[in-house]
């Protein structure tokens, strides 16, 4: 189980964005294919400005699976 994470005061850490895909699996602007298959979501992490595109079912999912990975690489700071 991840550690619990520090909460800044009134600042989101995680922020979690929807990418939108056609029917192909190509993003809006139509240059990234990324195919078919879960809901494809973007995680940005404000304090290490890391970022990670990943599928998952939800958003919330999302934020687990790339914060668990960024752990696992320490690549999370305080």
């Amino acid at each position: 189980m991840p550690k619990r994470i520090k909460k800044r005061k009134g600042v989101k850490r995680f922020k979690v964005d929807r990418i939108p895909l056609d029917k192909g699996g190509y993003a809006r602007h139509g240059r990234d294919y990324y195919g078919i298959g879960q809901k494809l979501y973007s995680v940005y992490d404000t304090v290490t400005r890391q970022e990670q595109e990943l599928r998952a079912s939800s958003a919330k999912t999302a934020r687990k699976l790339a914060v668990e990975d960024w752990e696992k690489r320490g690549l999370l700071k305080e």
